[in-house]
C-alpha cells in the first residue's frame, strides 16, 4: 500500500496524465483482443492496421476528455460516473466506425471488431475504475481513521446518509441504526443492524460510540416529540447531531447541528399575538433600558424588526453599548428606523429628567437591573441605587412627561425574595404598583419571569465553559431548581405582556415546569460527548458548594396566597399583589435612600425590610455596602 499512499500525494495533472495514459493502454490491448476474438488470431500492426492503431487511443482521449472523465474524482464514483463512461466508449467506437469509413477506409476490416472492441473497452474502463476507487477508499479508510457513529432512524433519510458515507469514504463509519419502531428493530438496513434505544448503552461501550446523528420526522425542534427522543439521547456519553429530513448528493457535516442543552429545554411555542406585538412599537418612540444586557439586546432587536419610528437605548457599559450598535446594524430593518445610542445610567436623575424634556417618548421597557444574586449581596448599595431608585427616576420621568407605557422586567426572584437582589426587585414592583394608581395618562405594568437560557452569568455558558476546559463544574445542591426559557420567547412575550398593561399590573409569562440544575449539568457533559466522574472513571467531576448567600433552593413565579388570573394570552397570566399607598411608600423610599447616602449598608438593609415585608434574608452578614 506504500505505492497507493504515494500515488494520493501527486498532484492533480500528474494523477490525470496517468490516467489517461491507463486509458491510451486499455484501448490498445481492447482493440487487439477484438481482432482475437473475431479473427482468432492476434494481428500485427502494420502498414494496413497501423492508422486505426493511432486513431484509437488518440479518439479515446479526445472522447474521455470531453466527457469530463478526468475531473471527476475516483474515490467518489457514482451512478452518474457510469452513464458518463458508457456513452463515452459507445462515442470512440461510433467515431472510429465513421472515421474508418470516411477517411481510412482500411480495407478487410469486418464491422463487428469496433462493436467487440466498444464492449471490452467499456468493460475495462468501468473495471479500472471501480477497481481504483475499491483501493482508494480502503486506503481512505486507514488513513482517515473513521470515527464510528450510529444514526437514531432506520428510515430513508437514515439509510441515505449511511449508503453515502460508506460510499464515499467519509470521516465517519455508520455501525447500526437505533429505532424504536418495533417493525424496525433486529433489522438489517444496508448491512448495519437496527437496535432499540433500550439497547443503546450496551452498543455505544461495544463500538466505543461517541457521536449519534438523529433524523427528525421534520425539519427543526418544533415537534414535542422530537425533543423528548433528544432527551433520552442526553442521558448517555454522546454528542448528538441533527439531520435534516432530507439530504441530497451534495450533503455536508454543514448541513448537521449540533445539539445543545438550549435544545433540550425547548417547548411547545405559541404564536406570538400580531396585533399585540405592533400596538406600542409600530411608527413610536422606544426607550429600552439596560439595553446592552441579553434580555435588552434581544428586545431592541425585535422592536426594530416591528418598525418603530425611533429607538432610544440607555446602557451604562460602553462596551455592552458598543456590541449592541454592532449587532443592531447587522439587521435588515435597521435602517429602517432611527437608532439613538445613550452611555448614561438610569439612576442619574438630572440626565433622565433632561432626556425626555428633549425627547418625546411613547413606550419604556425598563430593563436596567443588577441582577446576579452573589453580586448584589456583596454590593448592597450599589444594587438598591440601581434596581429601586433607577426604576422610580424613569418611572416618575415617564409620568411627568405623559408617556404612553411604562413597561418593568422583574424576575422571579422578587416573589418572597431572600436575597438583596430580589427584595429591590419587589420594592421596584411595589414602585410602579403605586405609582399606577394615582395615575391615569400613563400605562404602567411589571412583567415577571424566571432564568433566561444564555445570558451572562448564567449557570448554563459558565457551566459549558467548564466543560471545554474539562474542569469540575459546581452545582449549588443536588435539589436545586430553576425556571427556563429562551431569550427569544421572553422578549416577544414581554412585549406583549406590555400592550395588555393598564394600571399597575403585574404579569407573570408562563415558564413550564421547573428544571433541576444537576440534571441540566449531567446532560450538558452527555452533550459533549464526556461521562461525568465517578469513582475515579470518567471525564468531568460535579461538586456540591451549597446554597450561596441569598440564593434558594427553588423558585417561584408568585407566593402562593396570589390570585392568579389567565389574560387573552395563553402564555402570559396575571398576579394580584397588595398595593401600597405612594405617599406612605415614598417617605419609606426617602428613609432607605438617606441609608443609601450614608452608605450604611446595615441600615440599608433593615430599612429595605420594613418596606418589603415579605424579604427574608437567607444569612445575617452583610456585604461590602
Amino acid at each position: 500500500m506504500k505505492l497507493l499512499s504515494q500515488l494520493l500525494e501527486l498532484s492533480r495533472i500528474s494523477k490525470k496524465f496517468i490516467l489517461g495514459s491507463l486509458d491510451v493502454v486499455l484501448s490498445l490491448f481492447s482493440l487487439e483482443l477484438a481482432f482475437l476474438m473475431r479473427l482468432e488470431e492476434w494481428v500485427r500492426i502494420d502498414d494496413k492496421w497501423f492508422p486505426l492503431f493511432v486513431l484509437t487511443p488518440l479518439l479515446t482521449l479526445l472522447i474521455f476528455y470531453l466527457a469530463g472523465l478526468y475531473r471527476m474524482v475516483i474515490r467518489h464514483v457514482s451512478l452518474d460516473a457510469v452513464i458518463r463512461i458508457i456513452f463515452a466508449v459507445g462515442a470512440v467506437s461510433a467515431l472510429i466506425w465513421i472515421s474508418n469509413y470516411f477517411l481510412l477506409k482500411v480495407p478487410g476490416l469486418p464491422r463487428s471488431i469496433i462493436a467487440i472492441f466498444g464492449l471490452v473497452l467499456l468493460g475495462l474502463v468501468l473495471s479500472s475504475r471501480l477497481a481504483m476507487h475499491a483501493l482508494l477508499l480502503r486506503e481512505s479508510r486507514v488513513r482517515k481513521r473513521q470515527i464510528p457513529i450510529a444514526i437514531y432512524g432506520a428510515n430513508k433519510t437514515g439509510i441515505q446518509l449511511a449508503t453515502l458515507w460508506k460510499s464515499i469514504g467519509s470521516d465517519y463509519n455508520p455501525i447500526f441504526f437505533i429505532d424504536e419502531a418495533p417493525e424496525q428493530q433486529t433489522q438489517e438496513m444496508v448491512g448495519l443492524r437496527v437496535y432499540p434505544l433500550s439497547g443503546l448503552e450496551k452498543q455505544l461501550a461495544k463500538y466505543h460510540i461517541k457521536d449519534i446523528f438523529v433524523v427528525l420526522q421534520t425539519d427543526g425542534l418544533s415537534d414535542e416529540a422530537s425533543v423528548a427522543i433528544l432527551n433520552k439521547l442526553s442521558l448517555y456519553p454522546v454528542k448528538v447531531r441533527l439531520l435534516p429530513a432530507t439530504i441530497g448528493d451534495r450533503f455536508s457535516m454543514k448541513d448537521t447541528k449540533v445539539v445543545q442543552i438550549e435544545d433540550l429545554l425547548k417547548r411547545r411555542q405559541v404564536a406570538p399575538n400580531k396585533m399585540l406585538l405592533e400596538r406600542d412599537i409600530t411608527g413610536n418612540n422606544i426607550l429600552v433600558t439596560g439595553a446592552g444586557g441579553s434580555i435588552g439586546s434581544q428586545l431592541c432587536e425585535q422592536i426594530i424588526n416591528l418598525q418603530p419610528q425611533k429607538l432610544f437605548v440607555i446602557e451604562q457599559s460602553e462596551y455592552a453599548l458598543f456590541r449592541l450598535v454592532n449587532r443592531l446594524q447587522k439587521l435588515e430593518t435597521f435602517s429602517k428606523a432611527k437608532f439613538v445610542p445613550i452611555l448614561e445610567s438610569v439612576t442619574n436623575r438630572h440626565f433622565i429628567n433632561h432626556f425626555f424634556s428633549q425627547n418625546r417618548i411613547d413606550i419604556i421597557y425598563h430593563v436596567a437591573a443588577y441582577k446576579h444574586v452573589p453580586m448584589v449581596e456583596e454590593n448592597i448599595i450599589s444594587g438598591i441605587s440601581n434596581n429601586v431608585f433607577g426604576t422610580q427616576i424613569v418611572a416618575e420621568a415617564a409620568l411627568k412627561h405623559k408617556v404612553g407605557c411604562f413597561v418593568l422586567i422583574s424576575t422571579d426572584k422578587a416573589v418572597q425574595p431572600t436575597s438583596v437582589m430580589g427584595a429591590s426587585k419587589r420594592l421596584a414592583e411595589m414602585v410602579i404598583q403605586s405609582l399606577a394608581a394615582d395615575n391615569d395618562a400613563t400605562r404602567l405594568c411589571v412583567v415577571r419571569f424566571g432564568n433566561v437560557m444564555g445570558t451572562s452569568g448564567s449557570v448554563i455558558p459558565l457551566f459549558q465553559e467548564h466543560i471545554n476546559k474539562r474542569e469540575t463544574i459546581y452545582v449549588t445542591d443536588a435539589d436545586a431548581e430553576r425556571y427556563f426559557m429562551t431569550v427569544e420567547e421572553a422578549a416577544q412575550l414581554i412585549i406583549q405582556a406590555g400592550a395588555m398593561g393598564s394600571k399597575g399590573e403585574i404579569f407573570l409569562l408562563d415558564m413550564g415546569e421547573p428544571i433541576n440544575i444537576l440534571e441540566i449539568a449531567k446532560k450538558m457533559i452527555h452533550l459533549s460527548g464526556l461521562e461525568v466522574k465517578q469513582n475515579g472513571k470518567g471525564d468531568i467531576k460535579i461538586a456540591y458548594t451549597g446554597l450561596r448567600p441569598g440564593e434558594k433552593l427553588k423558585e417561584k413565579l408568585h407566593s402562593g396566597s396570589s390570585d392568579i388570573h389567565s389574560t387573552t394570552h395563553p402564555k402570559i397570566m396575571q398576579t394580584e399583589e397588595a398595593i401600597e399607598d405612594w405617599q406612605q411608600l415614598s417617605a419609606q423610599l426617602l428613609s432607605l435612600a438617606t441609608q443609601i447616602e450614608r452608605r450604611d449598608a446595615a441600615m440599608t438593609i433593615s430599612r429595605l425590610k420594613e418596606v418589603v415585608s415579605s424579604y427574608e434574608p437567607s444569612h445575617n452578614g452583610v456585604g461590602n455596602g
